[in-house]
């Protein structure tokens, strides 16, 4: 959280590439909803979002409580989304664009996420092999309860989606 507040401010800086991207998807209000942060992650990433995981990021990235998305905001979950994808490519060893178990397993532990072994069966139960789209599901779920809950918990919120 230090970090986010850190690197959050409500200046916007016009120059910003990214602005001109944040506009077209937040509206005439400025702010990034949920329907909005589907549509510019789906558009952005070639892959279906779930409303369960835009409203996921809009939670971990809305620093200022305000429910929606404003530009320095976006930019962090961009920034946390991207660092998803490198590991997501990374550990896509066949270059299929989908992640198996074995995959999964490398792409989690590519940024610390390191589910316990029943954590992890309970993930491929449920997604034997996924899509960027339901990576991006799993690493929402883990990031906002990694250290928080319990295995047993965890494993509920995942079972839960």
């Amino acid at each position: 959280m230090e970090l986010m507040l850190k690197i959050y401010s409500k200046d916007i800086p016009v120059n910003d590439p990214l602005y001109n991207y944040f506009q077209t998807a937040a509206g005439e209000n400025g702010q990034i909803d949920p329907d909005e942060c589907r549509a510019l992650l789906t558009a952005g990433y070639g892959s279906e979002f779930t409303m369960v995981s835009c409203i996921a990021m809009i939670q971990m990235f809305d620093i200022d409580q305000s429910g929606a998305m404003e530009f320095q905001e976006m930019k962090y979950m961009l920034n946390e989304i991207h660092q998803w994808h490198n590991s997501f490519t990374a550990a896509d060893h066949d270059g299929n664009g989908r992640l198996n178990a074995n995959e999964l397993q490398k792409a989690l532990a590519g940024f610390d996420y390191n589910p316990s072994a029943e954590v992890l069966n309970v993930i491929v139960l449920k997604y034997p092999i996924l899509d960027f789209g339901e990576f991006i599901a799993i690493c929402t779920k883990l990031r906002i309860s990694y250290g928080v809950l319990s295995d047993h918990q965890l494993i509920r919120v995942i079972k839960s989606a």
